[in-house]
């Protein structure tokens, strides 16, 4: 089985660690990369500078951001992908510790695909993780493999036909 990969959009250390903790439990079912903030992660996307090697930074099939960052906050690091047409189809998963419905709503707009509430107890955090990940790995089986819809695991598909992602 081909794990999910996933890029965490966190830019606080303690969260970070608890959603890696969380996903622990899957083992070798997901691959867990992090960046700190929107400008990072549209880097790892372009597979630029340090993220230039897709054999170790592979293209995600699963985001999950948190809303409160420095330089590119998650709304918009959201706003680029939603307007760029190899990442627009990515899914999106907000994980923030606000839930003001004008920030849910701006996501929403923006064209988030999920938005949560990070929960306080961390047992809730892994129930949320836990069925986010099986979803999502569901979801990406389930797709129809052709040229126009390359798997995600064949990232030189990407590479060789782009060369990078603008």
């Amino acid at each position: 089985m081909v794990p999910l990969r996933i890029l965490l959009l966190e830019d606080d250390d303690n969260d970070a660690f608890l959603v890696r903790r969380a996903l622990s439990s899957l083992g070798d079912k997901v691959m867990l990369a992090r960046v700190h903030n929107g400008g990072e992660a549209i880097q790892y996307l372009q597979g630029r500078g340090e993220f230039a090697d897709r054999d170790k930074y592979p293209f995600p099939a699963l985001i999950v951001t948190d809303l409160k960052m420095p330089l590119i906050d998650g709304l918009e690091f959201l706003r680029w992908v939603k307007n760029h047409p190899i990442c627009k189809p990515l899914p999106v998963v907000m994980l923030s510790a606000s839930g003001t419905p004008k920030d849910v709503q701006e996501a929403y707009r923006l064209g988030v695909t999920a938005y949560f509430v990070k929960p306080v107890q961390f047992q809730e955090l892994v129930k949320l993780l836990l069925l986010t990940h099986e979803y999502w790995r569901q979801a990406e089986q389930s797709k129809p493999r052709n040229a126009a819809n390359p798997p995600r695991e064949n990232t030189p598909y990407l590479t060789k036909r782009l060369g990078y992602i603008p």
